[in-house]
């Protein structure tokens, strides 16, 4: 089961600042409101890959899976 460590955990890799804007969407507030922790990461990692470049996307895909 996902927790709310695990949504601690998904936002290590993007500053405050990227974790504040996630939080304005209301999909987003509405996950977290249904206690839906995966759907909120879900709606989490759209957010923020849609609004970073492929090399920012691919460093911290490199650093949480440093397998890939």
């Amino acid at each position: 089961m996902i927790s709310d460590a695990n949504l601690e955990s998904f936002f290590k890799g993007f500053s405050q600042h990227e974790r504040q804007y996630v939080e304005t969407w209301s999909e987003y507030q509405n996950a977290i409101k249904r206690g839906e922790i995966n759907t909120a990461i879900e709606v989490a990692s759209i957010i923020l890959l849609n609004n970073l470049g492929y090399r920012e996307t691919k460093a911290i895909l490199r650093k949480h899976f440093p397998d890939l």
